[in-house]
């Protein structure tokens, strides 16, 4: 066997004994405590309330399910998916090159011992050649990776949305790596769980963390750090953005619009299977982005030119291309943004995005509207060639007139940010004043 073959099979990431994994778990809070108040009694109406708080995690993994179908270009190709009483559970290996070193917790960098088994002799004849194989190795493993805490934070969201609907406490969610024993059950499937030292990781930490946030393995974040557009979103999520309190000592009057101020989570640092593990409170909002990096980097590098018609997506787009910046980061002062809003989550196809910075609208969410009218009006299995749906569809496309008092955007202040980009767009015909305030703040002497 040649030095290219064996590069070759090596890359698959199928031949190896132990995998190196990485598992979420989506943990609704308070769960145990609403069964108790229930009496076990599934049938009574707390118990009830706790069947509407599953189906929301049904509903979460049947919507993941049918957009993979759709769109397998945002998906890892390896992801296992299963509910397990009040909790998803999520896992997938990851690529062998990011193995740890014996005796390490997270991948820090490949050993000159195993470069032999991912690279030809052609690709290291010279350090440029070299260099650039490794690189452009890393950013493909990186890959799936971005994808799957993308998709992990959509869900995170998806249910906090759910949860606070119905007043109820919400989801605690923990990403964790480990290794990973592979073992095939009697029937020929394979057993993700079994001897999955991700998912022993991901349940013991649950026992230290507390509250319903979103929590992530550092091991992870030092990994997804070697794309740099996935490492600006990894700063937007180190801060959350809190209402300032009011302060009678040094506030005059009433401060009704008080602006919310940045802070930074401390991290967490906690011993797990005599291991020490380090935890970042991140906010969910930022990183569900990462699942769109792989098909909108040709926007962020430049290579093609973003429609910029849609005003909250290109505001997006400059705050992953750009990121916050040394000063800003220095300072703990991030500028105010759309990629905070919290509005990327599962009610949010994932072409959408792409759409958008592609052609300045989107099909999919058009769609997507049409049939949430459709819904509305009590229509929602209407053929779409009867007379009655030809008719709603010459009635959608009607333009009509009327006289509204036109809103500054100014005068929305930091509040604007909290807007979905539904809601941005369906402002936007009443908005006037200086739009360039909806930019994202680029400070290119950074």
């Amino acid at each position: 066997m040649t030095k290219n073959t064996k590069a070759q099979t090596k890359s698959t990431s199928t031949d190896r004994e132990v995998k190196f994994a990485v598992c979420a778990i989506i943990d609704l809070q308070g769960f145990s405590s609403h069964l108790e108040m229930s009496g076990y009694d599934l049938r009574t109406a707390i118990g009830k309330h706790a069947i509407e708080r599953l189906n929301q995690l049904q509903d979460a993994m049947e919507r993941v399910s049918a957009e993979k179908t759709r769109r397998p270009e945002f998906y890892p190709n390896s992801l296992y998916i299963q509910r397990i009483n009040d909790a998803i559970v999520v896992t997938m290996d990851l690529d062998d090159i990011l193995m740890p070193s014996i005796g390490q917790t997270g991948f820090h960098g490949l050993l000159a011992n195993d470069v032999e088994d991912f690279f030809s002799a052609e690709e290291m004849e010279d350090k440029a050649r070299f260099t650039t194989a490794l690189e452009t190795r890393l950013k493909t493993a990186v890959v799936p990776l971005e994808q799957f805490l993308g998709v992990i934070s959509r869900i995170h969201l998806f249910i906090q949305d759910r949860e606070a609907r119905g007043y109820f406490p919400g989801a605690k969610t923990i990403v964790s790596s480990g290794f990973r024993k592979p073992f095939v059950a009697s029937d020929d499937s394979e057993d993700f769980l079994s001897a999955n030292f991700a998912f022993a990781n991901a349940t013991l930490a649950d026992k230290v963390l507390r509250g319903p946030h979103l929590f992530v393995d550092n091991n992870i974040l030092e990994i997804l750090s070697r794309d740099r557009f996935a490492q600006h979103l990894m700063q937007f999520s180190q801060f959350d953005w809190r209402i300032s309190s009011f302060d009678p000592l040094t506030s005059e009057g009433e401060e009704q619009a008080r602006p919310p101020k940045p802070e930074l989570h401390a991290p967490h640092t906690i011993e797990l299977l005599r291991r020490r593990y380090v935890f970042r409170q991140l906010s969910a909002s930022p990183l569900s982005y990462l699942q769109h990096l792989k098909n909108i980097e040709p926007f962020l590098n430049g290579v093609r030119n973003a429609d910029r018609s849609n005003l909250f997506y290109a505001h997006v787009c400059d705050a992953i291309r750009y990121g916050i910046g040394g000063k800003r980061i220095h300072d703990g002062d991030p500028p105010p943004s759309f990629i905070n809003s919290g509005g990327n989550d599962l009610d949010v196809d994932v072409i959408e995005f792409v759409e958008f910075l592609t052609n300045g609208e989107s099909p999919t969410k058009a769609a997507r509207q049409k049939q949430r009218r459709r819904a509305q009006q009590g229509l929602k299995d209407l053929e779409p060639g009867s007379e009655l749906a030809k008719k709603l569809d010459a009635l959608d496309e009607q333009e009509v007139t009327i006289d509204l008092e036109s809103i500054d955007v100014a005068q929305l202040g930091h509040a604007i940010w909290s807007l979905t980009e539904e809601t941005i767009s369906g402002l936007l015909p009443i908005m006037s004043g200086d739009m360039s305030l909806l930019d994202f703040p680029i400070d290119r002497g950074d």
